[in-house]
């Protein structure tokens, strides 16, 4: 009797000891180091994190579970609330590769074929998931026609055509600035414009020190694509804004008028608003700071978006 109560009272504390504590796993995409090896803490312990790149490498955030959001914080506080595995990126600065990280972690985004000449709708019905994320149902559109073309002679990177038709979808594209960001899908950000010195002008860095921050993991192929569907679906203008996927050389807003080049370099993991992929998207979808195109037929604006009647 005595054994059995013994044997009892030794099982109850070894789960109560298995409970009073949490896990976390750190692992790392690439070259650099964290000041943190993998164990077990007090339940709501609080821990530092702090990443620091090896010589030609730049570190662009974490993501992973027991993260509510992808962020390039660093030092990173972490609360042990749970169980956490936790990933460091760091991305070579002459050569990037962003495979394994920020979008290509997202279902959504890793379900997008860019090859768009022969599988564009892949992008759209992604397009129109991401939508339904921010409560805005654009299922509408995979009923009509959807068309993507290339072309040299335009004057452009790319247009939205079927502007202002719910029943159509119409991107053309210029053909060489499709192969060069075709190629540089995995790469990051490559040039929306023409001419060489613009194919490195995404990989840039922002903020009063030089290696602060890396931006342009987001591929200028999908940043393009969805500022012309924003266009194209739902019937934006330029917008002069910082941090706008609608960004454009052409817009004045009360009289003040862009100065720079338009769409700039968007991370996953910035907490930048000017430079945030994921605020971008969401005030894109939700239809904040955007601007509706009035030149369309029955305009009307509802809840912030725009749409053709």
């Amino acid at each position: 009797m005595k054994k059995s109560l013994l044997l009892a009272l030794l099982i109850v504390f070894s789960c109560k000891k298995d409970d009073s504590s949490y896990s976390l796993n750190i692992s790392k995409n690439n070259m650099g180091v964290v000041n943190y090896e993998t164990g077990k803490h007090p339940i709501g312990e609080t821990i530092i994190l702090e990443a620091t790149p090896d010589e030609g490498f730049s570190f662009i955030g974490w993501h992973g579970e027991g993260l509510e959001n992808p962020t390039d914080e660093n030092p990173l506080t972490v609360v042990l609330d749970s169980n956490k595995s936790i990933i460091a990126n760091f991305v070579n600065i002459e050569n990037p590769d962003f495979s394994d990280m920020g979008i290509w972690t997202d279902e959504i985004y890793s379900s997008i074929d860019f090859d768009f000449k022969n599988n564009f709708i892949s992008v759209v019905e992604a397009f129109v998931k991401d939508a339904e994320r921010y409560g805005l149902d654009l299922s509408y559109v995979l009923d009509g026609d959807i068309e993507f073309i290339t072309e040299m002679d335009i004057g452009a990177a790319a247009f939205g055509i079927g502007m202002c038709q719910d029943n159509r979808v119409k991107i053309l594209w210029k053909e060489n600035i499709y192969q060069d960001n075709l190629d540089q899908i995995k790469m990051g950000s490559s040039t929306l414009y023409d001419g060489v010195e613009d194919v490195y002008w995404a990989y840039h860095y922002v903020g009063p020190k030089a290696n602060e921050r890396f931006y342009g993991d987001v591929p200028g192929m999908l940043l393009t694509l969805y500022h012309e569907l924003g266009h194209d679906i739902l019937n934006y203008s330029h917008t002069c804004l910082d941090g706008q996927l609608v960004n454009g050389l052409d817009a004045c807003i009360e009289g003040a008028c862009c100065l720079e080049k338009g769409m700039k370099s968007f991370s996953w993991y910035s907490n930048d608003p000017r430079f945030s992929f994921r605020a971008a998207v969401k005030d894109f979808f939700e239809g904040v700071n955007q601007i509706c195109q009035e030149a369309c037929p029955n305009y009307l604006e509802w809840e912030g978006i725009c749409y053709a009647q």
